[in-house]
């Protein structure tokens, strides 16, 4: 599947606004390891990035996970979203709202064998088990991962994880009691 123009798989409640918004790749092989990056600042995360102007969620993930390991994934099903006060990270703008959106994608074979870190953003890729990955990532990134994860291996494909701040949100209580951030 390719990116489509018209963001069909992104719920219109949360559109593209204004380019503070990001997209991401969780991306695992046939062992269940993830992919990870570890970025120029020292972060272990999955591929993505934040939008560039007019882009939107699927094409942000494709382009982001393109120029950090040098090949353009498949892009399947919306996993999650999490949507990020300032208040929660210092990197979203004061009084404002970062969205993240989570994104299943494939490499093939032979991608896998090429992927190459670009060297203006990533240092390092690596395919970890979900617990080793969580324990290389900061503790919110890590509970983000755990909670993409879960709903990829066992959630409803038609439906996707949000979070809010770190949290879950009502939309799925059933994550309350895996989520670590919700105890």
């Amino acid at each position: 599947m390719t990116p489509s123009a018209d963001n069909a798989r992104t719920p219109a409640r949360f559109a593209f606004t204004d380019g503070r918004d990001a997209a991401a790749c969780f991306i695992t092989d046939a062992d269940g390891r993830v992919l990870l990056v570890r970025t120029t600042m020292g972060m272990w995360m999955m591929p993505g990035g934040k939008f560039e102007p007019g882009e939107g969620p699927e094409q942000c993930a494709v382009r982001e996970c393109t120029e950090e390991v040098g090949q353009a994934p498949q892009l399947g099903r919306l996993l999650g979203i999490h949507r990020v006060s300032s208040a929660y990270s210092p990197r979203v703008p004061r009084g404002r709202w970062r969205t993240v959106y989570f994104f299943a994608a494939d490499l093939t074979l032979d991608q896998t064998a090429e992927l190459t870190p670009q060297p203006e953003e990533v240092v390092e890729i690596a395919w970890l088990s979900i617990d080793d990955a969580a324990t290389h990532m900061q503790a919110h990134h890590a509970a983000l991962l755990r909670a993409i994860a879960h709903h990829a291996a066992t959630g409803d494909p038609e439906s996707y994880v949000t979070l809010e701040n770190g949290r879950p949100t009502p939309d799925h209580p059933a994550l309350r009691d895996r989520h670590p951030r919700a105890r």
